[in-house]
């Protein structure tokens, strides 16, 4: 598998990984809250805006850290796979 298949490959799987559910359900929460804070609590612009970007932000590090454990994971698969066979 070259590394084009690798990445999406890894791509397809951490859109459907559980961590992955996990971590855009709580961004859902970050955004549902802050739109609440804003229309309801009548809180500043800047302050929500600045919390859903922060929110944001940690979604896309988190998403990052998934994809670089994913990446290292299949490719140490191939590895392994690759040693075991028989010529």
């Amino acid at each position: 598998m070259d590394d084009e298949q690798l990445d999406l490959t890894v791509d397809m799987v951490s859109r459907v990984h559980p961590v992955s559910i996990v971590i855009n359900f709580l961004f859902m929460g970050v955004l549902l809250s802050g739109l609440y804070g804003f229309f309801f609590d009548n809180k500043a612009f800047s302050g929500i805006a600045i919390y859903i970007f922060t929110g944001f932000v940690v979604r896309l590090v988190l998403s990052g850290f998934l994809k670089a454990y994913l990446h290292s994971k299949y490719r140490k698969l191939l590895k392994n796979d690759g040693k075991g066979e028989v010529n």
